[in-house]
């Protein structure tokens, strides 16, 4: 999933769900803002309100001890109110919302799109599609200076960050580059661009005789579902033809975009409700599986989550779970079943996230640790596996890194660079557990 992505304009009546960290996107049009957004937003409220805020207002205007910006005044006057709700709300001003886009909606950042090699100046692979590979830059390539400053030595600390940074920045800006291929100093002007970041982080068969393949979701960003589409095609190719078992690791996945687990759920469900939304007082929206969607209705199912998965990856276990159509395996899952909307207004590059609804799966339970009865919520494994904090940071560490896509392996290999170790069951006793329950031993 190398996809460059561009920033998406704001369209009305445009909508995206997303639990935890992200949400629905809604196209308003409202009228100029700064300070007449603070008289606006004062004049609704109730009268004592509205004159405390006028009070405390003009106060810090007429004698705090500097002078005031007055948007950035009325910006932390509304991301306090917002964020005072709960902690899922918030929000951004203009200087953040791209990069809130990038992060929590779209899983881009600004750059040349490549895999380093850790502790050295080199490429470990381009990332497809990025601006990297569009201008030729290769597997191995060295870099010798970028953006006109020599590369300091490889044993100088921090090396890898000073090349990210370098190598990160302002879409469109370029950046001159000479590497080194085969003894040969090369030149390279690079275009930065908005690079995909990879959300099916590890796609390979575990069990090759059993045809057991494995995959790793690490957030639900907008379009993973055709990257994990494309992951699952690649696993039948590999095993040769349909897979006997599929482990989903949504191990570490803080959830995203509602629509992209719900359709990444219906993939194994042919009938009957994923998730229903309730707001305030009465539902808000209904999610039922469509049979046109349902590619893989008999595939054998295990799902991993631990106390990081949380809300979209939730919601998938849950509807999973409940049609009897995965076994759950790890520990008691985090527990976040609320729904934020991100509203955004036309002409202002303003971003609000609030919890405007909770998510309940087919069964009706209570997944939102703050609504259940035990104050726990979350999702309870069918087979429950304990790590300890180290294996857990270790195992966050090897997740975390990105498989080198699978077209440039063999030149990696070649070049006798450092591959990044697998997921392997003989190290992750929740990974053995969930390839064991599909083994059926």
């Amino acid at each position: 999933m190398q996809e460059s992505v561009a920033y998406a304009p704001p369209m009305r009546n445009r909508r995206f769900q997303i639990p935890l960290l992200i949400a629905s996107i809604y196209g308003l049009i409202v009228l100029p803002l700064g300070i007449y957004l603070w008289t606006l937003a004062v004049d609704s409220l109730p009268s004592d309100s509205s004159r405390l805020l006028r009070l405390v207002h003009e106060q810090i205007e007429k004698d705090y001890v500097e002078e005031i910006d007055e948007q950035e005044l009325v910006f932390g006057a509304v991301k306090g109110m917002v964020e005072n709700l709960d902690r899922w709300g918030t929000f951004v001003g203009p200087k953040k919302a791209h990069q809130f886009d990038q992060n929590q909606l779209e899983g881009t950042y600004s750059g040349i799109g490549v895999l380093l090699v850790d502790g050295e100046p080199r490429i470990l692979s381009p990332l497809s599609g990025g601006p990297a590979e569009q201008v030729g830059l290769e597997v191995g390539d060295r870099f010798l200076e970028v953006g006109g400053q020599p590369v300091p030595p490889k044993e100088e600390a921090n090396l890898t960050d000073w090349l990210r940074e370098l190598l990160t920045g302002l879409s469109g800006e370029t950046i001159e580059l000479v590497i080194e291929r085969d003894d040969e100093r090369i030149p390279f002007t690079v275009q930065r661009g908005e690079v995909r970041n990879p959300r099916v982080l590890w796609a390979h068969l575990l069990d090759e005789e059993r045809k057991i393949g494995y995959l790793h979701v690490r957030g639900f960003q907008r379009n993973v579902r055709q990257e994990f589409d494309q992951s699952i095609a690649r696993l039948e190719e590999q095993a040769g033809g349909a897979l006997g078992g599929l482990v989903i690791d949504l191990r570490f996945n803080p959830g995203g975009l509602l629509d992209e687990a719900v359709e990444m759920t219906n993939r194994f469900v042919s009938e009957g409700r994923i998730v229903t939304q309730r707001g305030r007082e009465a539902i808000v929206e209904v999610h039922d599986a469509d049979p046109n969607l349902c590619t893989h209705p008999d595939l054998p199912l295990a799902i991993l989550v631990n106390g990081t998965t949380a809300s979209a990856s939730e919601l998938m276990s849950a509807a999973l779970q409940d049609h009897d159509r995965a076994v759950i395996v790890g520990s008691r899952s985090y527990g976040k079943g609320a729904v934020q909307s991100v509203f955004r207004w036309e002409d202002r590059d303003y971003r609000l996230k609030l919890t405007t609804s909770l998510y309940y799966p087919p069964s009706d339970r209570v997944i939102d640790r703050h609504h259940a009865e035990d104050k726990r919520g979350g999702i309870v494994p069918d087979i429950e596996v304990q790590v300890n904090n180290a294996l857990l940071r270790d195992i966050d560490a090897m997740l975390g890194r990105v498989e080198v896509p699978y077209y440039y392996r063999e030149r990696v290999l070649e070049l006798g660079l450092p591959v990044p170790p697998t997921p392997d069951p003989s190290f992750d006793p929740q990974l053995a557990a969930a390839l064991e329950a599909l083994r059926g031993d």
